[in-house]
């Protein structure tokens, strides 16, 4: 093989192909016979392959190093231009593409003989450039039927004799199109730049799709827009993608954001339409991982996605949930879900008519609250947890100790829901301390006893211990309820000491209408009832019925209408019960549903079992 006699120069910007055939014009032949002649292999040299380029670049007289850096060479599944990749959809194979005006100023200003002087650019063969950066004009393309007449190559000289200068279309030649050919030429920009870490045919789909969506929505058809919005829909998205930061997914953030406030399914293909769907069909194209994985992250941080959701896979750990997966994960009701949320005000009230699919709450508090609203107690079951009386329960919510965490509507009407951990907690809170070591029992006494050695209603005593003077109370670790609480005696009688005792008149008290005053003296004969000796207005001495001994008396002894409600059975039933067992009221009434009966005496039978 020797060099050739009569060679052409070699322009920067010009492609490997367009080298063979201006040698074959410049030495009187058609491309394929003038590659068979000298012995080239076009195919080889059409693919890039290194042997054959070093012959082109011997006989031609160039740097062989030069040649190969504008060859498309063939890589297993991809065609790489110096050190850019490109799928082989993205070069332009089955027609030719270029600028007249770049032809005609060729075969004026061009060395060489005149059919020898056009060149074609490199920059023509990537279909993403669509415009000539020199003239402003969208580039001609010639198709397959006109392309047969041509000799394999670039020599196009015979059909751009046809073409006039003033048939192409005017078009600005973008930014895209400038980095695009900046980087075909060898002009890499900096790694960190965010499409400059990506292949160059990875640059040029993203820009497109992601300039597609803005212009022209989610869910686009590619077939229904011409050429030249298909050139401003990538110039879009060049200028989106090339600002700092990560702007890919801040795109993706806003298209998250922006499918919250609509309606419907928040599924990826919805969010993300045809940018999603098309990425998905090139699952197996590596290139667009990047890509890939930054959908997989914006949908787990924007969307209530999680491990059951599959975007390009399965989704790794959820951080939100919305009402509608929360609702299919812990099996609670849509409807009756979202009453529940805004109950507990976790919803704020301006997303309250919006679509449960659209409701973000974090992983973290949505899991907690799902489990909250399935552990919570209902009233009696919260007063069976802490030992109380519905009574005693009403006046420790009341001095705000502890409070519902939510209303859950049943049958018209809202039950409140008590979290039992935070009932325990606001319980030993009342407490200064743990008992400790030399803890001495008979110093102290429960919230019940207490009541009656130091001569206080469970109002009072609550309040004190609300409101922290009774620092001497401390906790008893083997009891549960109220009755952990054990409080300091003497403490207690000096703090009451001081105050003047709530007293009832016992003229005045006939127990709802199941007393007679005689009846009342008797209880305050047998012990049942105590006295305190008051100044009425007029400054006269006069005896009232302590407040507190009222108190117990009427949690300790219940008439049959009183057991009957508490056991849930009708009175007759509990007073056949109640005589089988051997069980007597303690004060007897002409009525029988009237008579009182010990409440310990009957909770420890089988008739009385559910009584606190």
């Amino acid at each position: 093989m020797t060099r050739l006699s009569r060679s052409v120069h070699f322009h920067d910007d010009e492609h490997a192909l367009s080298l063979v055939a201006r040698l074959a014009a410049t030495n009187g032949a058609r491309t394929e016979d003038f590659c068979r002649h000298q012995g080239l292999a076009l195919r080889d040299i059409t693919e890039g392959r290194r042997a054959a380029l070093q012959e082109l670049a011997y006989i031609a007289g160039i740097d062989a190093t030069r040649l190969e850096a504008r060859a498309t060479v063939r890589t297993g599944g991809y065609f790489t231009i110096g050190p850019e990749r490109l799928l082989p959809e993205n070069l332009v194979r089955t027609y030719h593409r270029y600028c007249p005006f770049c032809l005609a100023e060729d075969r004026r200003n061009g060395l060489g003989s005149f059919e020898a002087r056009p060149f074609g650019r490199l920059s023509w063969l990537v279909n993403f450039i669509a415009s000539c950066p020199l003239h402003d004009v969208a580039l001609i393309s010639i198709g397959k039927g006109r392309a047969k007449r041509l000799a394999p190559g670039f020599s196009i000289s015979l059909f751009d004799a046809e073409v006039e200068t003033s048939k192409p279309f005017p078009q600005t030649a973008t930014e895209f199109e400038a980095y695009m050919t900046a980087r075909l030429l060898g002009g890499r920009p900096p790694a960190s730049d965010f499409l400059g870490m990506l292949p160059l045919h990875v640059v040029g789909s993203v820009c497109e799709l992601v300039g597609a969506v803005t212009m022209f929505g989610t869910k686009f058809d590619r077939r229904g827009h011409g050429d030249a919005e298909w050139t401003a829909a990538r110039q879009a998205g060049y200028r989106l993608l090339s600002a700092a930061g990560k702007p890919f997914e801040e795109f993706l953030r806003e298209l998250a954001i922006a499918t919250r406030r609509r309606t419907g399914e928040l599924l990826p293909t919805n969010v993300y339409g045809t940018l999603y769907s098309w990425l998905r069909r090139r699952s197996k194209e590596p290139d667009y991982d990047c890509l890939r994985d930054a959908i997989r992250r914006v949908s787990v941080e924007e969307l209530p996605l999680g491990h059951d959701d599959d975007v390009f896979g399965p989704l790794g750990e959820r951080k939100f949930h919305s009402v509608k997966t929360a609702s299919k994960e812990f099996s609670i009701g849509e409807t009756t879900l979202s009453k529940l949320l805004r109950n507990a005000g976790v919803i704020p009230p301006f997303e309250a008519g919006v679509s449960p699919s659209m409701i973000l709450i974090p992983e973290a508090e949505m899991s907690a609250f799902a489990r909250s609203v399935g552990a919570g107690f209902d009233r009696l079951r919260a007063c069976q947890r802490l030992k109380l009386l519905e009574s005693h329960f009403d006046t420790l919510e009341k001095l705000g100790i502890f409070a519902p965490f939510v209303y859950r509507q049943k049958s018209r009407s809202d039950t409140a829901l008590y979290d039992p951990d935070e009932l325990d907690a606001a319980i030993a809170g009342l407490a200064g301390s743990p008992a400790a070591a030399d803890f001495r029992a008979d110093d102290y006494a429960d919230i019940s006893r207490i009541r009656e050695l130091a001569g206080c209603t469970f109002l009072e005593v609550a309040d004190l211990l609300h409101s922290g003077m009774l620092r001497g109370t401390v906790l008893d670790a083997s009891e549960t309820g109220i009755d952990i609480l054990r409080l300091n005696v003497a403490e207690v009688r000096k703090v009451m000491a001081g105050r003047r005792p709530i007293t009832v008149r016992a003229a005045d008290y006939d127990m709802f209408g199941r007393l007679s005053p005689s009846t009342v003296r008797k209880l305050v004969e047998r012990g049942y009832l105590s006295v305190v000796e008051v100044d009425d207005a007029d400054g006269l001495r006069r005896t009232d019925l302590a407040a507190w001994s009222i108190e117990l008396f009427e949690e300790r002894y219940h008439s049959l209408y009183d057991l009957a409600q508490r056991l849930c059975s009708d009175r007759r039933s509990i007073r056949r019960e109640l005589e089988a067992a051997g069980i007597e009221p303690v004060i007897n009434h002409s009525d029988p549903q009237k008579a009182l009966y010990d409440v310990s005496e009957v909770a420890r039978s089988a008739v009385g079992k559910g009584l606190l």
